[in-house]
């Protein structure tokens, strides 16, 4: 499975309009509501709007109105459909990811949602809240939810000298939640030690990209990355790490949007990583970043004589 997320052109309105219409989320009396919707070139040009692709095929769509009933500073989430057949894939969640994301790039504070009933379980499940409802009105026989999602302040920027110390934090907090596990507690307390300090140097003097996400102001994510020494005109992203405290807020997918758009920038063709084989919650979320399996695989030895099975991952950049 390779998920790919982009920007919708006006090709796509038709494949759109088709997903919307029959979506089986709307079956029953719900159907009257989205029957005659279209999504065509000139909405798409008017309004932000991104996909997925699932393996190259559509799997789901979002759309943003600007500021839609919300104040200047705000937006509107007017579309987010899952293709039926996509449905218990994590979708749903990468989109709304992938919305904050956007969101903050577009300098928006709050996201209304006047949310189709049945989905709203997901939408308080992401973290919007409930704020009234939407009475019955024409062919909408039903009330409706209405919720508002408030947005943190994302900013992705490039590490500076005096940055060592939060980085560190970032990295063994990390470190000590995703690898800490795999290790005897002794070995993984010094491991997660010898990470609050090692970034000092690093950032004094840093040798490739060091990024830095802050959410609302407090360092959460931090990528690092190089000239692939194996591929030339590819980079390697060696360290990819995001504070537990900032999981499921939007940072990490911030900061690798961030990261890939400078290396791309840079003239980078392709970058390369690698991870854990044992950690899925990483995997995953290569994987809904653009990153695909490359089917190598090697070993890690972190320094206790028992080398942990690594796999690795490619994204193109162009």
């Amino acid at each position: 499975m390779t998920l790919t997320l982009r920007a919708a052109v006006a090709a796509d309105g038709p494949a759109l309009t088709q997903l919307v219409r029959t979506s089986a989320a709307y079956d029953g009396e719900y159907r009257a509501m989205i029957s005659e919707q279209t999504i065509d070139a000139a909405y798409l040009e008017k309004n932000p709007a991104r996909v997925v692709e699932n393996d190259g095929r559509l799997a789901g769509f979002y759309t943003l109105l600007i500021p839609g009933r919300g104040e200047p500073g705000e937006g509107e989430l007017d579309y987010l459909f899952v293709a039926d057949d996509q449905q218990g894939a994590g979708i749903g969640r990468l989109l709304m990811t992938d919305l904050r994301r956007e969101a903050a790039r577009l300098g928006l504070r709050r996201i209304h949602i006047v949310s189709h009933p049945p989905s709203e379980g997901f939408y308080l499940a992401v973290g919007a809240r409930q704020v009234g409802t939407r009475l019955p009105k024409g062919r909408v026989t039903w009330s409706q939810p209405v919720l508002v999602l408030d947005l943190p302040k994302i900013e992705v920027r490039r590490a500076t000298p005096g940055d060592g110390a939060a980085i560190g934090s970032v990295h063994a907090a990390s470190w000590e939640a995703a690898y800490a596990p795999f290790f005897d507690e002794k070995f993984a307390a010094g491991e997660i030690a010898s990470r609050l300090t090692r970034w000092h140097e690093r950032v004094a003097d840093p040798k490739g990209l060091i990024l830095l996400a802050e959410l609302d102001g407090r360092p959460m994510a931090f990528s690092w990355s190089v000239p692939s020494p194996e591929r030339a005109g590819q980079a390697e992203i060696y360290s990819f790490y995001a504070h537990p405290d900032g999981w499921g807020t939007g940072v990490a997918a911030a900061l690798m949007a961030g990261t890939l758009d400078q290396l791309r920038a840079d003239g980078f063709t392709a970058v390369h990583l690698w991870t854990l084989r044992d950690t899925p919650q990483s995997r995953r979320f290569y994987a809904k970043s653009g990153f695909r399996e490359t089917g190598a695989t090697t070993e890690r030895d972190f320094g206790d004589g028992a080398p942990l099975p690594q796999v690795e991952y490619e994204c193109p950049m162009a």
